[in-house]
């Protein structure tokens, strides 16, 4: 009679995969995408907390000149900057928009330097990271709507209520906080309050 035994190795590996947990992000979004057991209001708070280091600094709605992909494309994009002085590790954070929860854009991996920016692309792309860029899921409406920055725990840490953009146009945080539109895109640089064309409350 031939037996099969686990060995100690196999053990462990058994063990170390019971123990195994997935994020809230990541289990909050696979209820929303298979039963809609999360509410929105879980993930689309009225407001969002806001005392986050990462935050959402820029968005770009209807890109028609602003940057442009080695494929001559030219996605819509949204900025996100490290307001604090000290390095995010951008792991288990995610981007979505209300209108599609289930398309979530979450972080692989990497680090934010203090005071630095990054750029997601929102092209409806099924792979996050490709030609050292990430890339979203999902695409952006030029019509307005609201976009959430997860944690890694799940807590909706930044969330952006885009008006409805002309092309080339962006939505932009300044130097104060304050939300307004801009005719002067500024991806991976600061924004310049000088620049803003219209005050949105």
């Amino acid at each position: 009679m031939i037996c099969s035994r686990t060995t100690g190795k196999s053990r462990s590996h058994l063990h170390a995969r019971r123990k195994r947990r997935f994020s809230p992000v990541a289990l909050m979004l696979a209820l929303t995408l298979l039963v809609g057991g999360v509410p929105a209001s879980s993930l689309f708070p009225a407001r969002a907390e806001g005392t986050n280091a990462l935050r959402i600094s820029e968005v770009m709605t209807s890109n028609g000149s602003s940057l442009t992909l080695d494929d001559g494309s030219l996605p819509d994009w949204i900025e996100l900057e490290n307001a604090s002085g000290e390095p995010v590790a951008l792991t288990g954070y995610a981007l979505l928009t209300e209108d599609s929860p289930s398309k979530a854009f979450c972080f692989p991996g990497g680090t934010l330097s203090p005071n630095d920016r990054i750029i997601i692309y929102c092209d409806d792309s099924t792979k996050t990271q490709r030609d050292d860029r990430y890339h979203a899921p999902f695409r952006l409406s030029a019509a307005g709507e609201r976009i959430a920055l997860l944690d890694p725990h799940g807590a909706c840490v930044d969330l952006v209520a885009t008006p409805a953009l002309a092309r080339d146009q962006v939505y932009c945080r300044d130097a104060s906080g304050e939300w307004a539109v801009s005719d002067f895109p500024t991806p991976g640089m600061a924004n310049r309050a000088g620049l803003i064309s219209e005050g949105l409350n």
